[in-house]
């Protein structure tokens, strides 16, 4: 049986708190890029849905984005945002942009915790079109961008 909090615990620097069905990882140190893709991959195989706020996202006060499986293509996770009254549609995100997110975002400044049940697809959404989607991406990854 695949234990999702035994497989995260085992990444330097995350402990998983809470309850089945509100758990939560938080980041207790700093953590490496190549460890955040590592609990991307973890997530992805225990079908877990991803819930972060986003301070940087260019909407004062950034944005809530939830990532699931649910409605995703092929080694993809479907992402949807927004914040006081407004949503986004549905993307498809790729596992490294989503870790350089997470990366930047948990390890600038205050840690807070990375919600990993009961996130929410607005799934009566449609898909964004393609030319939207990269456009997404590309704002996410110059964003979150590695430093070097």
């Amino acid at each position: 049986m695949f234990d999702v909090q035994h497989e995260i615990e085992q990444i330097a620097g995350l402990a998983v708190h809470g309850d089945i069905g509100s758990r939560v990882v938080e980041f207790t140190s700093l953590i490496v890029f190549d460890d955040v893709l590592r609990l991307i991959q973890i997530l992805r195989r225990a079908n877990a849905t991803i819930t972060l706020h986003d301070r940087r996202y260019p909407s004062p006060p950034g944005a809530f984005m939830d990532y699931s499986q649910e409605k995703a293509a092929p080694e993809r996770w479907s992402m949807t945002l927004g914040n006081h009254g407004w949503t986004g549609g549905i993307y498809q995100i790729d596992d490294e942009t989503i870790a350089l997110q997470i990366h930047d975002v948990f390890n600038r400044g205050r840690r807070p915790k990375l919600q990993i049940e009961g996130g929410t697809i607005f799934s009566h959404y449609d898909q964004e079109n393609a030319t939207r989607n990269k456009k997404m991406i590309q704002a996410l990854r110059e964003l979150h961008k590695k430093e070097a």
